[in-house]
């Protein structure tokens, strides 16, 4: 239904305009508290996250440089640095501890549950061979080991079976022997030839 130019006129009279500006200014104050209230909120979030990490920032601020095995650190065992050592996870709980350098030739070994210096034993099981060299293998049992310069003597008493051609000499008798299987595979052919020593 369109409104009269009557109706009009009486809408548009400065004490309407006053009342609608009026209502759009208590509109406009009000969407303001409101965000107010959202930053409030905000503030006092972040507030009361700050407040927590308090001691984190004054430590950083106080205190930035300072010594890895310090008080400073929850985790660890405070001590000072010694040249050679080092830091492992010890005790338990575990914490950071400093491991002092062990002893001139120690070694670091592992145990079930820590690390530690040890010294390793020497070999000392070098020992001279006491059995000969045959045709059959021959299993050792012993726990010690055998020289570089040392050579296991070779058995006198073995029968090998020769399968190919051999040649035996000697600068003493100069004696050369020479085994041959016949094409007949029945017999051998045995040549024998034995120089004086000049």
């Amino acid at each position: 239904m369109k409104q009269s130019v009557q109706q009009t006129r009486e809408q548009d009279t400065p004490k309407e305009r006053s009342r609608k500006i009026n209502d759009l200014a208590i509109n406009f104050d009000n969407r303001i508290n409101a965000l107010a209230f959202k930053i409030g909120a905000l503030e006092e979030n972040y507030n009361s996250i700050d407040e927590g990490a308090v001691s984190a920032k004054t430590v950083l601020q106080t205190d930035t440089i300072h010594n890895l095995l310090s008080s400073i650190h929850g985790d660890t065992i405070t001590d000072n640095c010694v040249r050679g050592d080092i830091i492992t996870g010890q005790s338990s709980p575990a914490t950071w501890q400093r491991l002092a350098r062990g002893a001139v030739g120690t070694v670091l070994m592992s145990t079930a549950t820590d690390i530690d210096w040890v010294v390793l034993p020497v070999f000392t099981g070098f020992a001279n061979p006491t059995t000969q060299i045959g045709l059959a293998v021959v299993n050792g049992i012993a726990t010690t080991a055998m020289r570089s310069d040392a050579a296991p003597a070779l058995s006198q008493a073995i029968t090998p079976t020769w399968t190919g051609m051999h040649n035996f000499s000697n600068i003493t008798y100069s004696a050369l022997l020479q085994v041959e299987m016949l094409e007949s595979k029945r017999f051998f052919q045995i040549t024998i030839l034995i120089l004086p020593v000049a």
